[in-house]
């Protein structure tokens, strides 16, 4: 009785370390996987021309950038409350796959370094149900209250942009 209760042990215990083994290989694939995704989507003029888009919010208050299969919608709060949409179909692309929609958010959030930071911008995953039953995975990087209150009390001067100014904590 003794013996096939430790052999029972040592077999749970060989399963564990075999599941285990298992989770991580895969892990590293994924991850392997991901990083693939993210170089070839990094060549491609789609987004290129998103990039530059990114590189162009630095002038402007981004409050939301919402990253959906259709288009990226951005809303700006200065200087005035405003929303962009750029759409890939009226670009010349194809709707996105959920994945490319997923590799898209994770270049957006690699690439500019203020969504990075998560004192100034939360990332919000949104699920939505289509009329035919099927999911919509939208991904939203919205401003933290905190930082737009620093953002809205920096002086507006002439010739300087908020980048050039020293942004002090005020909490």
């Amino acid at each position: 009785m003794l013996l096939i209760s430790q052999v029972f042990l040592w077999f749970i215990a060989a399963a564990l370390m075999i599941s285990a083994i298992c989770l991580i290989v895969h892990d590293r694939r994924e991850t392997q996987l991901e990083h693939l995704r993210l170089r070839k989507m990094r060549g491609e003029a789609m987004y290129r021309e998103v990039y530059a888009k990114l590189l162009c919010l630095r002038r402007r208050g981004l409050e939301v950038l919402e990253i959906s299969e259709e288009a990226i919608y951005f809303r700006y709060f200065r200087p005035d409350v405003w929303e962009e949409r750029y759409d890939f179909v009226q670009h010349g692309f194809k709707r996105l796959s959920q994945s490319r929609v997923h590799t898209l958010a994770l270049l957006a959030e690699t690439d500019y370094e203020e969504l990075r930071d998560p004192e100034r911008y939360k990332l919000r995953r949104k699920i939505s149900r289509r009329a035919n039953g099927s999911k919509a995975i939208r991904y939203a990087f919205i401003i933290r209250p905190d930082y737009k209150d620093i953002l809205n009390r920096l002086p507006r001067q002439p010739g300087r942009t908020r980048e050039t100014l020293t942004l002090r904590r005020y909490y």
